[in-house]
């Protein structure tokens, strides 16, 4: 059970990480285009 519930959670922590990473380039680019 515990091995069946972990496999789908892996690709889900994956994907909020790359949202996460995400915003961060997004507000980088956001405070490039502002100081320019």
């Amino acid at each position: 059970m515990i091995g069946h519930f972990e496999t789908p959670t892996v690709p889900v922590v994956a994907e909020s990480a790359i949202d996460e990473v995400n915003t961060s380039i997004i507000s980088i680019n956001e405070a490039i285009k502002s100081k320019s």
